[in-house]
């Protein structure tokens, strides 16, 4: 209940205009994917957790605000999964404390831009405008989610 009524409180100050740094880092305490298995044999290494508590920031202080108000806390706490079975289980299973959206990687569709693209918008904005996902650091195998989040959005540095 008390993780609830935090995240309740995240979500009012995004919408009262953005979390602070310190409050950001807070996320991470409500990024915990708590469940309980739905059956005996669950194979929990198929459930990777909240998107925001897989990536790291490489610049935190200069763009955890900007990543978060860009991406949106309700993609930021998306539940990711190997594959759409193991999100069926768990919602088949009831034992989800709360509602989820799940990102199944398998069936994630990339379409990320062309670097090509990346690198003009760069030039013309003399280095300001970057790539969301050159801000970020995260595990390979986490690419198709990452880049269905950050993959087509530009964090300016003014």
């Amino acid at each position: 209940m008390q993780k609830l009524k935090k995240e309740i409180e995240l979500q009012e100050q995004v919408l009262q205009g953005g979390l602070s740094l310190e409050r950001f880092q807070d996320i991470q305490t409500v990024v915990q994917f708590d469940y309980q298995s739905p059956y005996q044999q669950f194979n929990r290494s198929k459930v990777l957790g909240k998107l925001a508590a897989l990536f790291r920031v490489r610049e935190p202080d200069k763009y955890c605000l900007a990543l978060q108000t860009a991406a949106g806390i309700g993609r930021l706490t998306n539940v990711v999964v190997m594959e759409s079975s193991v999100a069926k289980d768990l919602i088949n299973g009831r034992v989800l404390p709360h509602r989820v959206t799940f990102m199944p990687l398998k069936e994630i569709q990339m379409s990320k831009l062309p670097r090509a693209e990346v690198s003009k918008i760069e030039q013309l904005t003399s280095g300001k405008a970057k790539l969301a996902l050159d801000l970020i650091e995260y595990d390979a195998t986490l690419e198709a989610a990452m880049e269905q989040v950050f993959g087509k959005i530009f964090i300016c540095d003014d």
